[in-house]
């Protein structure tokens, strides 16, 4: 009611530019003059409803929040068919700041903030039973830091241990220089899985990444998973490919001659033996 009332408000307002004037029921002046007072009244009335009504609202529901938690509950009491696919993703833990943590720096204090891996823990013990019920996958990427003392160097991530035990899937990246000569046209992508669900623990694997339109080489660390799989052999840095001795490069350069839809289906399986549980 409030809504038409301010729609009614406006439109007159804006006829009454150009000479005319509104009244109910859509009867029109030519004069502003001849307008009844008690319609004045009403245009009044409705005007101060309304923005009476924008400004309670404003003040009231204007600093609303809507948190993961929150909205994850409206998609879960919403029907199947009207779910729409979505992803959470988090970029990253390591970078968010607690309120502790604001005011701290605020008030000039030198402090650190202990209870940031406790509210970490406690908001992942709650989103991940809601996000597996709505089958909604979370992404959360984070920095790592070498740990100083340890016999073996290893790394751990930061923001307490509540991501671990949270998280199905672990992987760590770490990048290297790709170069042509001396232009670097891309990185070389480690990845070393810590947890997984899908895969066997402690694989790696490369992956390279082109700067140009060729983004990321599919063909690239095939050669040596051929090999582990005994397709091919490596002899003195050439492989026996088709009854041939070939450089590495000189495949990659032909990837489509040498690497066929019989000969990927066969390294498929050969990666599904290595990197997967059971059979």
């Amino acid at each position: 009611m409030i809504f038409l009332l301010g729609v009614w408000a406006l439109f007159a307002g804006i006829v009454a530019l150009f000479g005319y004037s509104f009244s109910f029921p859509f009867e029109f002046n030519q004069s502003i003059e001849e307008i009844p007072f008690h319609r004045w009244q009403i245009v009044r009335v409705s005007v101060f409803l309304t923005f009476g009504y924008l400004a309670i609202r404003h003040f009231l529901f204007g600093k609303e929040k809507m948190f993961p938690i929150q909205f994850l509950d409206i998609y879960l009491k919403s029907s199947i068919e009207d779910r729409k696919p979505c992803m959470f993703v988090l970029d990253s833990l390591g970078m968010l700041s607690t309120e502790k943590e604001i005011r701290d720096a605020l008030d000039d204090k030198q402090v650190r903030d202990m209870t940031k891996s406790q509210l970490v823990k406690g908001a992942f013990r709650m989103l991940t039973l809601k996000l597996g019920q709505a089958n909604i996958p979370l992404i959360v990427t984070n920095h790592t830091y070498d740990v100083i003392g340890s016999y073996v160097p290893t790394k751990e991530m930061g923001g307490g241990s509540g991501l671990k035990y949270a998280a199905s899937t672990i992987i760590y990246l770490s990048k290297k220089k790709e170069k042509d000569k001396t232009e670097v046209v891309g990185n070389l992508i480690k990845a070393k899985t810590a947890k997984s669900r899908l895969s066997k623990e402690n694989k790696q694997v490369e992956i390279r990444l082109f700067f140009d339109h060729r983004g990321l080489d599919r063909y690239y660390g095939l050669l040596e998973l051929g090999e582990i799989g005994g397709l091919w052999k490596n002899v003195a840095g050439r492989y026996e490919i088709g009854g041939k001795k070939l450089y590495a490069k000189q495949i990659l350069s032909e990837p489509e001659t040498y690497f066929t839809n019989e000969v990927m289906q066969a390294l498929d399986e050969i990666a599904k033996s290595e990197f997967s549980y059971g059979t």
